[in-house]
């Protein structure tokens, strides 16, 4: 009985330091960069705050262009989960490809 206790209890904590660590996470992707916001971006509201005086869908080719010839920012994207389908960018896709193409 006593085992399955610490059990719990370690199963509880542990829980909880995973929920603190993604606040954390969440929380630190709602800053500035420069002066720009990381936040979530959809594609299109990303591409044309980059090629503002582009179409929406032609302002975020311009983008991906660019990102496909950044190698490291490619992989970077590929591994947080960006895929083609992907509609809404996540701050950490955002600070990534903002660290890497500088500010819009």
């Amino acid at each position: 009985m006593i085992q399955t206790e610490h059990t719990e209890r370690y199963r509880e904590a542990e829980q909880t330091a995973k929920t603190e660590q993604q606040h954390k996470e969440r929380t630190a992707h709602n800053e500035t960069v420069g002066g720009f916001r990381i936040r979530s971006y959809s594609k299109a509201e990303l591409g044309l705050l980059y090629a503002p005086q582009r179409n929406k869908h032609n302002a975020w080719e311009a983008v991906k262009n660019w990102i496909d010839r950044c190698q490291p920012l490619r992989e970077a994207l590929l591994n947080s989960g960006l895929t083609a389908s992907t509609r809404v960018l996540t701050p950490r896709q955002v600070e990534l490809i903002v660290r890497y193409l500088g500010e819009p």
